[in-house]
Parts: structure tokens; sequence; C-alpha cells
């Protein structure tokens, strides 16, 4: 709705439908990217063996019960209100766009791709201070605390 100026007016009740699609829509894509993230390699079927994956398809469960139990029920806690089927259908469509955007990654050819990004070698896992050097350290402030 709109005041007598023309400015849109959304009712709080409505920002909270709409804040509460926004929380479902995030979960979902997150739902829908680990289904992409089942395959590191370049293979396009993230389906595969998916059947396979018992724990893979309870967390599943337990994610998205979650999430409906959160929704439907969390009123205050977690200042959500209930969603239609028509809005819970729209927040999962939108989540499951992130499988079409997966599958663009995985065409990306690897040419395309910094070296930085595929090199396993990083500086990020050599340690900031080796074993010998924090004896040293200890035993120098062991040291200075007893003077």
């Amino acid at each position: 709705s709109t005041d007598k100026e023309g400015n849109v007016y959304v009712s709080p009740y409505n920002l909270m439908v709409l804040r509460t699609m926004i929380f479902n829509t995030f979960v979902f894509l997150q739902v829908f990217n680990e289904l992409n993230c089942r395959r590191i390699d370049d293979s396009l079927n993230i389906f595969k063996n998916l059947h396979n994956n018992k724990i893979f398809i309870l967390v599943q469960f337990v994610v998205i019960g979650g999430q409906y139990i959160i929704v439907t029920f969390g009123g205050r806690a977690f200042k959500t209100v209930p969603l239609s089927a028509t809005q819970w259908l729209t927040t999962v469509l939108i989540g499951s766009l992130s499988l079409p955007v997966g599958l663009f990654l995985r065409l990306l050819p690897s040419y395309l791709i910094p070296e930085s990004v595929l090199s396993h070698k990083s500086e990020e896992h050599k340690p900031l201070i080796n074993p010998s050097r924090m004896r040293l350290q200890g035993a120098t402030r062991s040291i200075q605390n007893q003077n």
C-alpha cells in the first residue's frame, strides 16, 4: 500500500514474511550448494551415488526438517513467521538456482581458473612458528620470570 505522498508502505507483518523468505532462501541455497559440493571434480552428475551416502541424506533431512520447524514454530525466538506453500516453493526454487551455477563452474575450462586457486601449495599451510622456536621462547620467558 502507499501513503498520501505515494510512498510505498510495507506492513510489519509483510516485512516479517519477506525476512523469513530471505532467510529460507539462504538456507536452501546452502542445501543445494551442499549437493554441488559433493563433486569437486569435473563430473557433471552431482547426484551420482547419492543413495549410497546415507549420512549425507540424513544431514539434509535434519537441516530441512530443522528449517521447517524454525520457520513454522520459531516465531519470536528466530523472528520468523509461518510461510504459505507458495512462499515455501518460491524460496526452494530460488535456492535451487545454485545447482546451475555449480554446473556452470564445473564446465569452465581449468585454464580460465587462476593457478593460485588450483594450486594446493599454499603459503597459508606453513606454520607461523616451528617447535624449536616455541621451546626457545618458552625457555626465555621462564628465565625472565625467575629474575
